[in-house]
């Protein structure tokens, strides 16, 4: 947490925080009042972790002993898959041509 104090300002000059999701681990120390109250200044309801509704009212609960999920595995994977096999995929080389081609479609936001 004491990291995200000495680089807020500097997050916040290059516009990295106004969009961002804070995705938080489970660590106990991590999950206090004082560690939320100063994640909702910077990132309002746009964090995910435990306890986060508690103390701010707001945010997603990190799934309990999942640490392996995250963004990625809710939306990108499921949606690249979509994507990948909407056209029909009928060799190995033709799914890892196409799964290399719809990553490089994605937008660099």
């Amino acid at each position: 947490m004491h990291g995200l104090c000495k680089t807020g300002p500097v997050a916040h000059g290059l516009n990295m925080v106004e969009n961002a999701w804070f995705m938080q681990d489970g660590a106990r120390p991590h999950r206090t009042e004082e560690v939320f109250n100063i994640l909702e200044k910077h990132f309002g309801n746009r964090i995910i972790g435990l306890d986060a509704q508690q103390f701010t009212g707001g945010g997603i609960i990190w799934p309990p002993y999942s640490p392996d999920l995250n963004p990625c595995d809710f939306y990108v994977w499921g949606s690249l898959k979509d994507t990948v096999y909407r056209d029909g995929i009928d060799t190995l080389d033709n799914l890892e041509m196409a799964i290399r081609q719809r990553i490089e479609a994605i937008p660099m936001v």
